[in-house]
């Protein structure tokens, strides 16, 4: 995962409800997962497994955060266990229709997800980030961002 995609999950971390910080685990867990695909498609075997073993971590935290008080808890059980038997089965046989086939169970179950959270209207997770506002400017180049005395500015 590129460190831009890193900066990028950070910021969306750092403002996420609950819900949406589910739609974030599951975007995480596919970059992951195209990571492991590219890499094997390059014969990076090292990179490969570094793919798999971030998306497994994903798929880990998905259990992890199951509240099983709700039913649907259950099914989801048992599509991670699926998921991550499929992850192990792809790390053995090094077949890319795995990581296409657990790649699009993932992006429907974000879908969904990402539905839900468009009607959550709990706060961030986290209370104690940064709000980051970026507007319009005027100048050509790159837009700049530092952080002075815990203040964030922006600059071209």
């Amino acid at each position: 995962m590129t460190e831009e995609k890193k900066l990028e999950f950070t910021k969306r971390i750092g403002t996420a409800n609950k819900t949406e910080m589910v739609v974030i685990v599951y975007d995480i867990a596919l970059e992951y997962i195209a990571d492991a695909a590219k890499a094997l498609a390059e014969s990076d075997m090292a990179e490969y497994k570094k793919g798999l073993k971030g998306a497994r971590k994903c798929v880990q935290d998905l259990i992890n955060a199951l509240n099983f008080d709700i039913e649907i808890s259950n099914n989801l059980m048992s599509i991670y266990a699926y998921v991550t038997r499929k992850l192990i089965l792809a790390d053995m046989n090094r077949e890319a229709a795995i990581l296409d086939e657990i790649s699009g169970m993932l992006a429907t179950l974000r879908e969904a997800f990402d539905t839900i959270s468009k009607k959550d209207g709990s706060g961030p997770m986290s209370e104690h980030t940064q709000h980051v506002v970026a507007g319009m400017t005027y100048g050509k180049g790159v837009l700049n961002e530092s952080v002075v005395n815990g203040t964030r500015e922006f600059s071209v």
